[in-house]
């Protein structure tokens, strides 16, 4: 003679099971978009501006700062800078 089979139960799983598959960890605060003025330690206080280029003009900027070692940041400021500079400026 075999055991009888015990009853099976339908129950909520318990708050220790469900939270098992929850990462426990704080979700990091958002974080704001910055707008206009930048305080970087190295570098002071940088105005944050957006440009558009074409396409192949500034992948042919990105390429030369990388070969050359520069931010691209510091290649746009200079090239402003001599354009503010020149004849007309």
């Amino acid at each position: 003679m075999t055991a009888p089979k015990p009853k099976a139960s339908i129950r909520a799983p318990s708050s220790t099971a469900i939270n098992a598959f929850v990462d426990q960890r704080p979700s990091p605060p958002e974080r704001k978009r910055a707008k206009g003025l930048v305080q970087r330690v190295t570098k002071g206080e940088l105005d944050r501006v957006t440009a558009y280029l074409p396409a192949d003009l500034g992948y042919e900027l990105r390429m030369r700062c990388t070969s050359k070692r520069i931010e691209l940041s510091e290649a746009v400021a200079d090239a402003v800078r001599r354009w503010l500079d020149g004849p007309g400026g």
